[in-house]
């Protein structure tokens, strides 16, 4: 997790592996404004809590914004083909889509890369986030089986 606004614009900026950016309600300041702004020009998710649970997430100073960042970076799917290509074999690919919770994602991912899978390809929305409970429940075939999106 980072904390703070301007942090925050400058991951996404960065472009960063984003999963969600948690908002104080009721803040409506400039930076707050111009913050959504660049959440939205990036489709990077979004959504307004209470103080409350920003304080349940972090104690840290978080200035009313907190980003969850993806546990893993994923992988640009043009180069996991040429790559197998390369190798002079088909790539050999997994596609889900809505698998939304994130232990049955990692169930998935343990099965992909006992399989010798090159790649686990994620729709681009109704998916679980790659977060650290999908990396643990993989039992670390996430960090040997790319994913892309």
């Amino acid at each position: 997790m980072i904390f703070g606004t301007r942090a925050v614009m400058e991951a996404i900026k960065a472009k960063r592996e984003i999963e969600k950016i948690f908002i104080q309600a009721g803040l409506n300041n400039d930076l707050i404004k111009e913050l959504i702004q660049v959440a939205r020009a990036n489709s990077v998710p979004f959504t307004f809590v209470p103080q409350e649970k920003l304080n349940r997430l972090s104690s840290k100073n978080h200035q009313g914004v907190i980003c969850q960042l993806a546990a893993i970076q994923y992988t640009n799917l043009e180069n996991i083909i040429d790559k197998a290509y390369q190798e002079g074999r088909e790539p050999f690919l997994l596609i889900v889509d809505r698998v939304t919770d994130v232990r049955n994602f990692g169930a998935v991912a343990r099965t992909a890369e006992c399989a010798g899978l090159d790649a686990i390809i994620m729709g681009d929305s109704g998916n679980a986030p790659l977060t650290a409970d999908a990396m643990k429940t993989s039992a670390g075939a996430l960090s040997h089986c790319p994913c892309a999106a």
